[in-house]
């Protein structure tokens, strides 16, 4: 599955970079006679424009948004049949839902051509699973509930959650202009991408906190990378879960390889330590991090909100390897063994590392194809754009 950010991204910043030349020149042609100081504030004033919305992504969604408000303006988008109760649908079975969701993938590409049949045949397996793939989900040929609801989604919500998301790629920070190496992690596509001097180089699943215990969305620098960490339990989790479970089992504590130091519980570093084999850590006020984690069943997941709020990830052993290639006494060999050890081991990073945790529910891929995540902290719905009733007119107009 092509990654969320990707290429796509690093051709955003050349997009960048060429932007502002061209201004700058064209600046400097037309108020030649303007001091000093003025062009510094000219010169400033538009990057922080170009920065912003001339964002590749941007102009991407924006393409996108054209394409949505024609097939609203068409009036194709028709509502599907749910049936009551839900049977999933599978290859070979024939139903209307079938014929429906045929329909909808041809209107939204995942299909080059509507036969209108019924029949779950080749043709719509091969289009589910490029819808699959193109959002994030898992790919195989059943169609479940979620995924006729997703269907179902009016065009107006579509339209609408692209255009909440192109306001979103204003506030992309302008230090990606001049970071070399970077790590984003976008929550609701449950995406980490790895780049480092314009290439990815590592790509990995991610799960992260649950609706109830949110992972915050910020920008930040990885600044220590730990080997075989302990993990002191918050005291949060020790009051509302490890409590009840050591009142019915006395050796509760013993049998998780856990201990109490200093009137805190810590998980002792090993294979099954809740923060798995390393963790990366970013100072921030909420003390999220990065990690690994025992739990890989929970990568299978379309959905993963599994955390208390840090950024579970799925290639933590290959992330730590690419990110310390710079420095040479890090071998694979002393990774293994750091992170097969009864110690923690730290890293301080002599070069900090970016981090960049990010909530797009839209995003346009490098085959300009829109993909859409799921909203799993409600912040589409909690969007002033999502107060603001379009009437279908304007849907359908250039003028949103």
């Amino acid at each position: 599955m092509k990654t969320l950010y990707s290429l796509s991204l690093i051709l955003s910043l050349s997009f960048f970079m060429s932007s502002f030349n061209s201004i700058e020149k064209n600046n400097l042609n037309e108020k030649s006679s303007k001091s000093n100081s003025d062009t510094l504030s000219t010169k400033s004033a538009l990057e922080e424009e170009n920065s912003t919305i001339l964002f590749n992504q941007y102009n991407k969604l924006q393409n996108a948004l054209k394409k949505y408000k024609k097939i609203a303006a068409e009036d194709s988008w028709k509502p599907m049949t749910l049936a009551t109760p839900y049977k999933d649908i599978r290859p070979d079975e024939k139903s209307i839902t079938v014929a429906e969701i045929r329909n909808r993938l041809f209107i939204m590409g995942d299909l080059k051509n509507d036969s209108k049949s019924d029949f779950y045949d080749q043709e719509l397996m091969d289009g589910v699973m490029k819808y699959k793939l193109r959002n994030g989900l898992k790919p195989n040929y059943i169609i479940t509930e979620d995924h006729i609801k997703d269907l179902n989604e009016s065009i107006e919500e579509k339209i609408r959650r692209i255009t909440i998301n192109m306001e979103r790629c204003k506030s992309i920070s302008q230090k990606l202009l001049t970071d070399k190496e970077y790590i984003m992690v976008n929550v609701p596509s449950f995406e980490l991408v790895y780049v480092k001097n314009g290439k990815v180089e590592l790509e990995s699943k991610v799960f992260v906190g649950t609706p109830l215990t949110k992972t915050t969305i910020f920008n930040g620098s990885i600044d220590k990378v730990v080997f075989s960490p302990y993990w002191t339990v918050p005291q949060s989790i020790v009051d509302n879960e490890l409590k009840s479970k050591i009142a019915v089992d006395k050796n509760y504590l013993a049998e998780h390889n856990m201990e109490i130091i200093n009137g805190q519980v810590r998980q002792k570093p090993g294979p099954e330590n809740s923060l798995g084999l390393v963790k990366f850590i970013f100072p921030n006020p909420d003390d999220i991090y990065m990690h690994d984690t025992p739990a890989k069943t929970l990568f299978d997941f379309d959905k993963r909100t599994f955390s208390h709020g840090c950024v579970n990830v799925s290639k933590a052993k290959e992330l730590a390897i690419a990110m310390l290639k710079d420095y040479p006494e890090w071998t694979a060999e002393r990774i293994d063994k750091a992170m097969e050890g009864t110690e923690e081991t730290t890293f301080k990073l002599p070069n900090k590392v970016p981090i960049y945790i990010t909530y797009f529910t839209a995003w346009v891929n490098d085959s300009d194809e829109i993909c859409f995540y799921q909203d799993v902290y409600e912040k589409d719905s909690d969007s002033d754009l999502n107060k603001i009733t379009f009437p279908k007119n304007i849907l359908a107009s250039n003028k949103l």
